[in-house]
């Protein structure tokens, strides 16, 4: 029964059709795109895992092939949110060279940063499908059918260098590169999904190489540039705070029913207020214990928590290298 414009019959009558069911669209509905989106979300209603569209069939609709080209590239998005595997059928060598060469020219221009798994074979064939290296999640998954192995192999030879040629490799060396955290790695490794690029980072040689198309590329190695910019000050920041508390050492006096005793602050807070006093400033702020925020005085070398002005502490600024005590 047709129903918006599409009906779904069986494979039998005669024909030699290796598929469950046949979607037939409607011919007089000059909506190509729409008409594809149907067979997808048929398929999907019908719970199969697969759909494949026969290119000749639909130039035999009155399409040109450059239409039919044209309509799967802009339709490269809304295929990526389907779970069903999209396979196009070209019946001879010529029409796989002359239907890949407009696609993947289409491609480039609607999409930034795509690559493609392609695969030799149909699920039934005698051995298993080859499969080209697959990048990240912005990809889809295409099939190339033919009459042989030589014409698929062709095909695939001929979609490997169309595709490789639009990519490029950038290693670049950077000692901080040996220095990252674990949680900057993972930071720039985001950075593949966010740029549609693959990076592969050495931390032992200090080298980050980034793959993909040059404009990805180019816009990928500013942001990890930037990480490692941020890093690096991090890095120095720390190196700062503990060369300072060489010298000096903050501390404050801590009243319990013990006593008294001196408890160190952080080196890098040591450092914060070691700043500040050389920088001849009243008060001081800063984020300690849970995220609290404190207040150093040094009109009177009090810490009080900013809530609760009333609850303090001594302040006490140690020079190491004398030995001598400043309150």
């Amino acid at each position: 029964m047709i129903k918006d414009s599409i009906c779904v019959t069986t494979a039998g009558g005669g024909m030699n059709f290796n598929c469950d069911c046949i979607i037939h669209l409607d011919s007089n509905d000059r909506e190509l795109k729409n008409g594809v989106m149907k067979a997808i979300s048929k398929t999907e209603e019908l719970q199969f895992k697969s759909v494949a569209f026969s290119v000749k069939a639909v130039t035999e609709m009155g399409f040109t092939l450059t239409q039919v080209a044209d309509i799967f590239s802009q339709g490269i998005h809304q295929m990526q949110k389907t779970y069903v595997e999209i396979n196009i059928v070209c019946s001879s060598q010529e029409l796989v060279t002359e239907f890949v060469s407009m696609l993947e020219n289409n491609i480039c221009s609607y999409e930034r940063g795509l690559r493609m798994n392609f695969l030799s074979r149909p699920k039934n064939a005698l051995r298993s499908a080859r499969k080209i290296k697959v990048m990240l999640e912005s990809t889809i998954s295409m099939k190339v059918f033919a009459k042989n192995d030589a014409i698929a192999n062709t095909a695939i030879s001929e979609l490997q260098k169309l595709l490789h040629k639009d990519f490029i490799q950038f290693p670049f060396d950077d000692v901080n590169i040996k220095f990252l955290s674990e949680d900057e790695i993972n930071e720039i490794q985001n950075t593949q999904m966010e740029m549609a690029v693959e990076i592969e980072i050495n931390r032992n040689i200090g080298r980050i190489k980034i793959i993909g198309l040059q404009i990805n590329v180019t816009s990928a190695m500013v942001e990890v540039k930037n990480i490692l910019r941020r890093s690096c000050e991090i890095r120095f920041a720390k190196d700062h705070a503990r060369f300072v508390s060489g010298m000096v050492q903050w501390c404050f006096l801590e009243v319990d029913s013990d006593g008294e005793k001196l408890v160190d602050y952080p080196a890098e807070i040591s450092l914060k207020l070691e700043e500040a006093v050389r920088g001849r400033k009243q008060k001081v702020e800063f984020f300690y214990k849970y995220g609290e925020k404190y207040i150093v005085d040094f009109s009177t070398y009090e810490e009080y928590m900013d809530k609760d002005p009333t609850d303090y502490v001594k302040v006490i600024r140690k020079i190491k290298l004398t030995g001598m005590f400043f309150l």
